[in-house]
């Protein structure tokens, strides 16, 4: 007789878990990826690389329920619909001899392993590209090769690109800079292998960790626009670098008392927004000559007119 649903032991405050497959039989560290279902919003799965077949391709391990849409009521609703469709093997005695594995043994103390820190250090271009897709593809946004952002290019929605260092096009990359324009809350990132999540409306940061021989995680910088006319501001900020940036700002502030320049937009004396839609319109606006990221490197140039 098949077990009756309900959420796995393992389950957290935010997702419901329903285990189809024993991690054991999974080669670690390799091959782990999350996706969402297509029909069903709420509910994705982790797939991995068994171990006895490690060219059969990857395997549903996993489903999850996200509890803001999926009472643990209509998830069991949904799996006795569609069961038939899954090959489930972890059972109830399983999950008891999960919890066994957890207890100490009587008498004795718990020995907690040290789990080694991951190593954080810069990491090339190509793979900077490779993090950043995967975390906006993740994110179920559209990714866009920052090669595609211009300095005439205008707000989109629903999309997300590296900035900073990557499209000022370096070889060499700390933290990744992120942007997307969608509106989004630390709430709505369920992605794996994320860490030390903060921030708020228009900033996230977490450490985002991957593997590569041995596990290494990186910082992110998810930077969030919505407002098509400080479109302009926005991406030159996040684009820098820092120095071409309070170069920028201090000029602005040269202009009389209350201008400013930030990534909230370029406003004037009367405390008005000026429309900045591109990085063209903006450099224009100020009086500086129109400058490609990878041309604002070299910041002692930077201030002389168009």
């Amino acid at each position: 007789m098949e077990d009756p649903f309900k959420f796995d032991p393992n389950s957290t405050k935010n997702e419901g878990r329903w285990r189809l497959i024993d991690p054991q039989k999974f080669i670690k560290n390799r091959g782990w990826f999350r996706k969402k279902n297509p029909n069903y919003p709420g509910i994705s799965y982790v797939f991995g690389i068994l171990k006895d077949n490690p060219r059969g391709g990857a395997v549903k391990q996993t489903i999850r329920f996200d509890k803001k849409i999926w009472s643990e009521e209509k998830a069991r609703n949904w799996w006795e619909k569609h069961k038939d469709d899954y090959d489930r093997e972890w059972t109830e005695e399983d999950w008891e001899e999960w919890k066994k594995e957890r207890e100490s043994p009587k008498g004795e103390p718990q020995v907690v392993r040290q789990k080694p820190k991951p190593i954080e250090e810069k990491v090339n271009r190509r793979k900077a590209l490779f993090l950043s897709r995967k975390i906006i593809q993740e994110l179920g946004l559209e990714y866009i090769n920052p090669k595609e952002i211009k300095v005439t290019t205008k707000f989109r929605k629903g999309i997300g690109f590296p900035a900073g260092s990557v499209r000022q096009g370096r070889d060499e990359i700390g933290d990744l800079d992120i942007i997307i324009t969608k509106k989004i809350t630390k709430d709505d990132i369920n992605i794996p292998g994320i860490t030390e999540l903060s921030g708020g409306e228009k900033r996230i940061d977490f450490k985002y960790h991957y593997f590569s021989e041995v596990e290494k995680q990186i910082g992110v910088n998810l930077f969030i626009f919505l407002d098509k006319e400080t479109w302009g501001a926005a991406l030159l900020h996040t684009t820098g670098p820092w120095q071409y940036n309070a170069i920028l700002r201090k000029k602005v502030m040269g202009f009389g008392e209350g201008w400013s320049l930030s990534q909230n937009g370029l406003v004037n004396g009367f405390d008005e927004i000026i429309s900045t839609p591109t990085e063209k319109t903006l450099q224009e606006e100020i009086g500086v000559r129109v400058r490609k990221p990878e041309e604002r490197v070299e910041f002692k140039k930077f201030m002389s007119k168009k």
